[in-house]
Parts: structure tokens; C-alpha cells; sequence
């Protein structure tokens, strides 16, 4: 073999190794945001059990509880990496690409961290900005929408997008839990409109049996599933098996 090819050749597996290491830490990080997601609802049970307020009727309702640093900072944190991602280019025949679904999901849930919900009750000190600025029940009624879009958003990844590329076992997996994710953002909203429309002994219900922070909770754990699987898949797709091991090195200079 010739010096130069001997060169080219070490040039070309450093630059695989410093890929498979760039690739590795996306893939690391979006791991992390998915078990955020998937986590969040034990955290926030966890914080209940500590403060002896028992669980809240809804997630959502954690805004105005001791947690609320976890419940913001949790959607914070999936809702920029959210408008970050890029994920794969527009496939012929598709009407919406992955960065604006992806998109369109992390600024509604910011919506949802930073627009509270009603649930403190409407003579309830103010709890935040947006509600100084546009009132209780603007902000309250942002929230519901917003937490509506972060969800179907959720639910068209995992059933649309994560599916088109994926093989059948694996397709049906996503379609399910896009399925899922939706079926829980409808029971949500169902139930919601039970507690605030509903009769007292219907509210009582709900409420006791927390079926909206249940719903909620199902709807996270179902994209999360899909969302950890997805990376996985794409992690292998990408990264062939040697160089999964080459990539646990730490980062040289670039």
C-alpha cells in the first residue's frame, strides 16, 4: 500500500470516528429528552407524595403546586429541543416535513409551561406574566389549546412519520402508539370538558380518579415509547456496529 493511501485511508477512519461520536451524542441527548418525557409523571407523583397534597387532577394543574419547577422545566427542556430538531427532509408525497411538525409541537408547548390552567380557580392570586398581560381566562384557554396541538403534534410523528421509514414490526409499533397518543388527547379533553361542564357528581369522579392526569400520562408515556424507539433505530441505521464502540470516546478537537 502507498504512503498516501495509507494517509487517506487513516483520515478517513478519523473522520468516521468523529462522526460516529457527533452521532452518539445527539443520540444521547435525545435519549435523555425522551425519558424526561417519560419520567416526568413520576417525578411530579413524587413531589405529591413529599408535599402530602396527594396527586394533582391533571398534570397541568402541577403549575400551581411546589412541582411546578418540574412540570416547566421538564416541558421547557422538550419543547426547545423539539423546535431544534430537524428531523428528516420532506418525502415525496408528504404535505408536512418533520421540522415544522416538530416545530409546531415545541412552541405549543411552551404555550402549555408558560400560559397556566384554570385550575387554581378564577379568584386564585395571579401565578404568572401572561396572565397579568392577557387575563385568567385568555391564558387558561391558550393552555387547553396549546396542550391540544403539543399532543396531535406527538400523536402525527409517531403514527406518520416515525412509520414511513421504518420496517413492519417496528411501523406497527409507531402507528400504536400514535394511535394511543391521540386516543389519550381525546379522553383528555373529554374529560376536561366533564370537570368544568359537567354535573358534581360527575366532577367528583373525574377529579378522584384523576382521569385527566392519567390520560395525560398515557398520551406522554405512548410518544416516548415510540420516540426512545425511533432512536434507537436511527442510531443503528447510521452508526455501523464498530464504530459504536470507537464512538464512546470523548470528543478530540475539532
Amino acid at each position: 500500500m502507498r504512503h498516501g493511501d495509507a494517509i487517506g485511508g487513516a483520515a478517513q477512519d478519523e473522520a468516521g470516528d468523529l462522526r460516529a461520536q457527533m452521532v452518539l451524542s445527539y443520540y444521547r441527548l435525545r435519549q435523555l429528552l425522551g425519558l424526561m418525557g417519560f419520567l416526568l409523571p413520576f417525578a411530579l407523583i413524587a413531589g405529591s407524595i413529599l408535599d402530602q397534597h396527594g396527586i394533582a387532577p391533571s398534570i397541568s394543574d402541577y403549575y400551581h403546586r411546589l412541582e411546578r419547577d418540574v412540570f416547566v422545566g421538564c416541558l421547557c427542556a422538550i419543547s426547545m429541543f423539539l423546535i431544534a430538531y430537524p428531523g428528516h427532509a420532506k418525502g415525496r408525497g408528504e404535505r408536512f416535513g418533520d421540522d415544522l411538525v416538530t416545530s409546531l409541537a415545541g412552541f405549543a408547548g411552551l404555550g402549555v409551561a408558560f400560559f397556566p390552567n384554570g385550575g387554581a380557580g378564577p379568584d386564585a392570586p395571579l401565578a404568572a406574566l401572561s396572565q397579568l398581560l392577557f387575563g385568567t381566562a385568555r391564558v387558561a384557554l391558550a393552555h387547553y389549546a396549546c396542550a391540544v396541538v403539543f399532543l396531535t403534534c406527538l400523536g402525527y410523528m409517531s403514527f406518520v412519520k416515525f412509520a414511513r421509514t421504518a420496517d413492519m414490526r417496528r411501523r406497527r409499533i409507531y402507528r400504536l402508539a400514535g394511535l394511543g397518543v391521540w386516543f389519550f388527547t381525546v379522553a383528555t379533553v373529554g374529560f376536561s370538558l366533564v370537570k368544568i361542564s359537567g354535573t358534581s357528581a360527575s366532577y367528583d369522579v373525574v377529579v378522584s380518579a384523576r382521569l385527566v392526569f392519567w390520560s395525560e400520562t398515557f398520551g406522554l408515556w405512548c410518544f416516548a415509547l415510540a420516540w426512545l424507539l425511533k432512536g434507537h433505530a436511527d442510531k443503528r441505521k447510521v452508526i455501523p456496529p464498530q464504530r459504536r464502540i470507537l464512538g464512546a470516546r470523548p470528543l478530540g478537537r475539532l
